[in-house]
């Protein structure tokens, strides 16, 4: 199910939280689940931080509620030895680094229709 493109270790503290609760409660709809990480290259840095549900960015999943955007990113930017920015999330005026946990279940839910 989730699949997570980048290097950003909040993201994935994220995507292992609700894949714990998503298992709970998808379970009994007969859906069950697979995580996948893609490393990036330097290349790739720009699809850092994507998770996809069944190939769907979460972000397209909950489009009329979240608004996806560009921050500098000091830890990308100290990997790939020049300025970066990777890709933010904002929802009800708030913008995450991360994606967090329960934008991810809310993306799963809906995708299933058990929102």
């Amino acid at each position: 199910m989730p699949s997570l493109r980048g290097n950003r270790p909040d993201t994935l503290w994220g995507i292992c939280g609700a894949i714990a609760e998503l298992s709970k409660e998808l379970q009994p709809a007969g859906v069950a689940g697979s995580f996948s990480e893609t490393i990036l290259s330097d290349r790739q840095v720009t699809e850092s931080n994507t998770i996809l549900l069944n190939g769907v960015p979460v972000e397209a999943i909950l489009s009329e509620e979240v608004r996806v955007s560009q921050n500098h990113c000091s830890s990308c930017s100290s990997l790939t030895g020049r300025e970066t920015s990777c890709k933010t999330v904002e929802r009800a005026g708030e913008v995450y680094e991360a994606i967090p946990e329960s934008l991810i279940r809310k993306a799963a839910l809906k995708l299933f229709g058990l929102e």
